[in-house]
């Protein structure tokens, strides 16, 4: 892994890490990782879509956007949202307004909460969009 470690800038003690399992990445190091290796950041986090769906363009910055759009849909507050997924209000207003990168299991307690894929709200993938057009028309 040292190469795919030093091509996104992270440490070979890092990469070490992720892989074995003693700790969880953001999605932001996914995606920097699945840019390196050629491979859908969404398959490579959660196991969704096509492996070969290689983005071009970063887009774990739109996250915020995508939970408190969906969030506000369901009818929820940040709290609400927050307690039902096994995290804090605080968490949820971090992600949405202070840009903060969550780690690829925190997008799939928001996820399961919201009903919608993860690969989706970390990402904003076309083949998990339908997603998104059910809840915001």
């Amino acid at each position: 892994m040292p190469s795919a470690s030093s091509a996104i800038g992270g440490s070979n003690a890092a990469a070490y890490l992720i892989e074995r399992r003693q700790t969880l990445p953001r999605i932001n190091t996914i995606e920097r990782f699945a840019m390196s290796l050629g491979v859908s950041p969404s398959w490579l986090a959660y196991g969704e879509g096509p492996e070969d769906a290689v983005q071009a363009d970063s887009t774990v910055g739109g996250i915020g956007q995508r939970l408190e759009t969906t969030r506000k849909a369901r009818g929820l507050s940040r709290q609400a949202l927050g307690t039902q997924a096994g995290l804090t209000g605080q968490t949820v207003a971090n992600i949405e307004a202070k840009g903060m990168i969550p780690r690829v299991d925190t997008v799939e307690m928001l996820a399961t909460e919201l009903a919608v894929s993860a690969s989706w709200l970390a990402f904003g993938n076309e083949f998990a969009k339908s997603a998104w057009n059910e809840i915001v028309t």
